[in-house]
């Protein structure tokens, strides 16, 4: 299947605001919180790099999107995988990975306000967190999956088979270790 996307050029300055879609990847919706995301991915990823005081600012505007562009891509391209290989994770799944979160606690446990408040003020809706965590949750099942995987190539397979297959015959000798010793 062809990685086909189209995302439109100009993602800065009010433009963003004001859009829904910025087009699509192998036929998903890019949105609004999908460049929110890739943008603070690659941004942590580059400070991971080199250093807490670098910006996505500091790059040339073309670079940026290009940044930009492939980890949406990425993100949509491995989230699909994971829903072709039924590794969705359930609405109920992702509201309890939310409850035991700790930023959304208060004195006596979960607290349903502070999780409102905080999730719309980073610019997303209760809703819409809920599905970003169940995205993440399934990718993250991916991710695993693959990590534990051994896909043996064809060489592998016949050195191994040929292992298995060969026979030693072995003699012992029973020495007398005094009379190793005197010698």
């Amino acid at each position: 299947q062809k990685t086909a996307y189209e995302i439109h050029e100009r993602l800065v300055g009010s433009e963003m605001c004001i859009r829904d879609s910025y087009g699509t990847v192998n036929g998903e919706p890019v949105t609004q919180i999908d460049i929110n995301l890739a943008t603070s991915q690659v941004s942590q990823r580059l400070q991971s790099i080199y250093g807490e005081e670098f910006s996505l600012e500091d790059l040339d505007e073309e670079t940026s999107l290009g940044l930009i562009k492939n980890e949406i891509i990425n993100q949509k391209t491995l989230l699909a995988q994971a829903k072709r290989m039924g590794l969705n994770t359930s609405e109920q799944k992702a509201k309890q990975e939310i409850i035991n979160l700790d930023n959304f606690q208060g004195d006596q446990g979960f607290d349903q306000a502070l999780f409102e408040s905080s999730v719309r003020m980073n610019g997303f809706t209760p809703d819409e967190y809920i599905r970003l965590v169940q995205e993440s949750m399934s990718l993250d099942t991916l991710l695993k999956a693959m990590g534990v995987s051994a896909f043996p190539i064809e060489k592998e397979i016949i050195a191994m088979a040929s292992m298995l297959e060969t026979s030693r015959d072995i003699n012992f000798i029973k020495i007398n270790k005094a009379e190793l010793e005197n010698t």
